[in-house]
């Protein structure tokens, strides 16, 4: 008979302790599961097509460069503070505690 061995189960790791980073992928979900319910109702195609007109996708294109921006920046603010709060502990770690408060 031989023996299988098991992968490494998370019983195995250090208990108590998660890891320490957010990459760009997950900052990017991240930004996207907080606005997915209002993008749902008001990001449908034909409301900014009365503003924009045509140029609907291109709108689109800019709004999802944005959120890339966003999200990258909480990427280098997470990897260079040790902290897990979100923008408001962000915020008020570079800016000040007032500022903080009204992120």
């Amino acid at each position: 008979m031989s023996v299988i061995e098991a992968p490494a189960l998370a019983e195995d790791r250090p208990r108590g302790r998660l890891r320490r980073e957010l990459r760009l992928f997950e900052a990017l979900a991240i930004s996207v599961g907080i606005m997915a319910p209002t993008a749902a109702m008001a990001l449908n195609g034909v409301a900014p097509a009365g503003l924009v007109g045509r140029a609907v996708p291109l709108a689109f294109l800019f709004a999802s460069i944005a959120i890339a921006l966003v999200s990258y920046a909480f990427v280098r603010l997470t990897g260079y503070f040790n902290h897990a709060g979100s923008a408001y502990a962000l915020v008020g770690v570079t800016v000040g505690p007032r500022a903080g408060f009204f992120a």
